[in-house]
């Protein structure tokens, strides 16, 4: 008997059957999880809670991600748990062909890296259980009816609110050591949240009567043109995307190159060589996402999961990038750090 035949004859006698149930009536119980992911896979995967620290791509690679988090919580792919993965390598036009893709495979429960990944998915079903890991504003762009009650097929864990990008630019003055008279603000607008990050950051910036001057980088090539024409401003503002994280190293080679403070809103870039984040970890979302999938999949409803919040944002600063673009960071700075990377 085929599984999905198994499950709908199961449902029809026993109602009440939760996943972890059927799971385990099954001579060979397996678990089934499809992944939508903008990020490129990588061929490599580090399977420890480390790699975050080792490598900071390690916790963004959609291949990588259940062997580190979901194995923790029981499931072992290849043994009780199948992993569909699917990758648009950074084009969103893709992303409705391979939702649909993912859904036609029927997975137990789907994994949205983000929000546009999100909504692909909610448009190809409406009854497949979807967990996001970086939603920035699941309930402005629709994904959730609200935080506490998401009413839909879909929850998971949020990213950090635009009124941070507020308190990155709180933090150029005592970083440089003088009031700045112009920032830049570099990041992809194709990015579903570009428009509402940069208008938080205009109006920050407004407020403390800085001029902002924006740079949209839709391809790798746009970076060095970007850096090269922002050389001389006070400091640089990266949005988190998928170019941007991407190519996470060249960026901060760049800021090097041109002697540019450059502020990020997680650490994956600070690991990288970057200069100084503020922001949640995302790492930590990804491991409060995978409790969401192992919940879904004993029985649990994604209306029935408030989406979870950060509580925590961390502050990282990386004194060999400040050395190499020949930056003191203050002492109060220093103290206050969550991290800091010799």
């Amino acid at each position: 008997m085929r599984r999905r035949d198994f499950i709908i004859s199961v449902g029809g006698a026993a109602g009440a059957w939760t996943c972890a149930d059927v799971f385990a009536a099954q001579k060979s119980p397996m678990a089934r999880i499809g992944v939508l992911s903008m990020v490129p896979p990588d061929s490599e995967c580090c399977a420890a809670p480390e790699c975050s620290s080792i490598r900071p791509d390690a916790y963004q690679n959609p291949r990588c991600w259940p062997s580190v988090d979901l194995h923790a919580l029981g499931w072992r792919e290849g043994d009780n748990l199948k992993t569909e993965v699917r990758s648009s390598y950074g084009d969103p036009a893709s992303l409705p062909r391979l939702a649909a893709e993912l859904v036609t495979l029927r997975p137990d429960v789907l994994i949205a890296t983000a929000t546009i990944e999100t909504k692909a998915l909610q448009a190809a079903t409406s009854d497949i259980p979807i967990v996001f890991m970086l939603s920035t504003d699941p309930v402005g762009t629709g994904i959730v009816d609200s935080l506490a009650r998401p009413g839909r097929n879909a929850t998971g864990t949020s990213l950090t609110p635009q009124v941070l990008w507020g308190k990155r630019i709180e933090l150029i003055p005592e970083l440089i050591g003088h009031r700045p008279t112009k920032v830049a603000w570099l990041g992809d607008p194709g990015n579903v949240m570009a428009e509402r990050n940069l208008a938080a950051v205009t109006e920050s910036a407004e407020h403390m009567g800085i001029k902002l001057d924006r740079f949209e980088a839709r391809e790798t090539a746009d970076l060095d043109r970007i850096f090269a024409a922002a050389a001389g401003i006070d400091a640089v503002l990266v949005q988190w995307d998928v170019l941007t994280s991407t190519h996470f190293q060249q960026i901060a080679e760049l800021a090097i190159r041109y002697r540019l403070p450059t502020i990020y809103d997680n650490r994956i870039y600070v690991l990288a060589g970057g200069l100084i984040s503020y922001g949640a970890n995302y790492r930590e979302n990804w491991r409060r996402g995978a409790s969401y999938v192992d919940r879904i999949l004993r029985g649990a409803r994604p209306k029935d999961l408030p989406v979870e919040q950060p509580t925590k944002f961390e502050l990282v600063i990386n004194l060999k990038a400040a050395k190499a673009i020949g930056l003191a960071v203050p002492p109060s700075l220093l103290a206050r750090a969550d991290e800091v990377i010799e």
